[in-house]
């Protein structure tokens, strides 16, 4: 696995290595991925060292930065800026089929993050998406915040997920983010 240089997160680079292999390998490779940019690109640069053509990555952000960056690495730049308007904009352009990945990585606290990551499942609900969605959050690591199966409950609930489901088809990976900007942040990424 090839890390870039920007690269200064390995755990965060093994949750997203653990991520993407649950999406089917002919998909992975030839299928439409939609991320959040951010300005190191770091999904996107994780996309292109495993294999996928920067064309089947589909960028979105608000940061005009982020998205200038991500078209250098030849992204597909979605001409609307949020997550929740980019699933909705590529499942009428490529259709539900050709999107392999939903990578809501918005490395916000839970609250606010889970009202993105709910408003994409209802799009995925309402387009029958059965593809794969990532989220990732802040892990809140104070007296009063929510913690570890608390963070959980309450994604699966706000986004419709029962819990039996969830315990059988849910990937629960947390970490400490190491990057300049935020030196051993509690984080979380959950597969769907």
């Amino acid at each position: 696995m090839a890390l870039y240089k920007t690269d200064m997160s390995p755990q965060k680079t093994a949750a997203r290595a653990l991520a993407y292999s649950r999406v089917q390998r002919r998909q992975f490779l030839t299928g439409k991925h939609i991320v959040i940019a951010s300005r190191k690109c770091g999904d996107i640069r994780h996309l292109i060292d495993h294999g996928i053509k920067p064309s089947n990555i589909i960028a979105c952000d608000v940061d005009y930065v982020a998205r200038a960056m991500a078209s250098r690495l030849g992204a597909t730049l979605s001409p609307k800026n949020t997550i929740e308007e980019t699933v909705r904009w590529a499942f009428q352009t490529y259709g539900k089929a050709n999107i392999a990945s939903i990578n809501v990585d918005l490395c916000a606290g839970v609250e606010k993050g889970t009202e993105i990551l709910a408003d994409v499942f209802s799009t995925c609900e309402a387009n029958k998406y059965k593809g794969a969605i990532f989220f990732t959050f802040f892990r809140p690591n104070r007296k009063g915040g929510m913690k570890g199966k608390d963070n959980i409950d309450y994604i699966t609930t706000s986004v419709g997920i029962g819990d039996e489901y969830f315990a059988k088809n849910g990937l629960v990976f947390p970490y400490q983010s190491y990057t300049p900007n935020s030196v051993g942040s509690p984080m979380c990424m959950i597969a769907f």
